[in-house]
């Protein structure tokens, strides 16, 4: 069987080829960087470059596509969200249904639901994103939506991705702890708030991708907590002196808030909108339907993280993905300071 992954030289898609390979599956991967896994091709193409896309499609039988590639947000890229996320979507899907590949996967987000008036979030509750990734995301599930009757097509909708290599926005987080800085919360981080293990996913995609289920499915882990208890555990677990402090209408929110508007730190709106709700998803549908059974708690992800970001503090990071990389911000790295 041979498989197409977009995105795989990302964050989530170096982790889906992994499985995919473990299984012994034919993977190529589709992505601006190449990935070093030696058991798979590369295609080096820009998503957005049908010319070329199409060659790819065309010269390779391929069974199912698995569309990870995307623009996300810490990326600073919102003018090439509609780009990526909504035309590069069109164009795989296109070439899916034109070259007749039996199964289509669309990796999209949480995002899409927006701040959600109720939890736990199912699959066919309102979609209402409230900032440019999540609309750009909506967009391409759409164009997913009008295909199923005539391709077929699984959406995976995940919580927020953590665990092994992943830094991104948490590098800040771990950057106060490991300095014994003050870590902020909102609504006195008495909120529930689900993520979902890297590892966990992909075993979710690649089944996703296995499975004949046409539909949109949530993934989350199954052992979550409030964000006050998760990062306390965090702290202690790690030796760190750091201490828990509400953020809720001070001068430094409202100081984050200005610099979120006016694009001088690497945040969107949606970043603190979210982080002191109530955001967890329903998975008892991706269970039933992939037999699948998240086995990682969110603590353990945390962690894994942790120490990953420890451990590489002095490996050169630049050429990564976005979500591999530390999130550069003196502003953000210093502002708790001021707590």
């Amino acid at each position: 069987m041979k498989i197409l992954v977009t995105g795989g030289s990302g964050f989530l898609g170096a982790e889906i080829i992994k499985k995919l390979t473990s299984r012994g599956f034919k993977v190529s991967n589709l992505d601006l960087i190449s990935n070093n896994n030696n058991n798979i091709q590369n295609f080096q193409i820009d998503i957005l470059d049908k010319n070329n896309l199409e060659l790819v499609f065309k010269n390779n039988n391929f069974d199912i596509v698995i569309h990870s590639c995307a623009k996300v947000p810490i990326s600073n890229s919102n003018k090439n969200f509609n780009e990526v996320n909504v035309l590069g979507t069109k164009n795989v899907l296109e070439l899916t249904k034109k070259y007749k590949v039996g199964r289509f996967v669309y990796i999209s987000s949480s995002a899409v639901y927006g701040l959600p008036n109720k939890t736990p979030i199912k699959e066919d509750d309102i979609r209402k994103p409230v900032e440019l990734y999540g609309f750009s995301k909506k967009e391409g599930e759409d164009l997913c939506l009008s295909e199923m009757k005539n391709t077929n097509i699984g959406i995976v909708r995940p919580r927020t991705v953590i665990g092994g290599d992943r830094l991104g926005i948490f590098s800040i987080l771990f950057e106060w702890i490991k300095s014994d800085l003050p870590v902020p919360v909102l609504n006195n981080g008495n909120n529930l708030y689900q993520f979902i293990d890297v590892d966990d996913l992909a075993e979710a995609i690649c089944l996703t991708g296995l499975s004949k289920y046409v539909g949109s499915l949530n993934i989350g882990s199954n052992s979550f907590t409030s964000i006050r208890d998760i990062l306390t555990r965090l702290i202690k677990h790690n030796s760190s002196n750091s201490i828990i402090k509400n953020l809720d209408s001070s001068l430094l929110f409202n100081f984050l808030k200005l610099c979120i508007k006016y694009n001088i730190v690497p945040l969107k709106e949606y970043h603190y909108l979210a982080y002191g709700k109530d955001i967890y998803f329903d998975t008892s549908l991706s269970k039933k339907v992939l037999n699948w059974e998240p086995s990682i708690s969110n603590f353990e992800s945390l962690n894994n993280s942790y120490n990953n970001f420890i451990n590489k503090k002095n490996v050169n990071l630049e050429n990564q993905a976005v979500h591999r990389k530390p999130l550069k911000s003196l502003i953000l790295k210093y502002a708790s300071n001021f707590l």
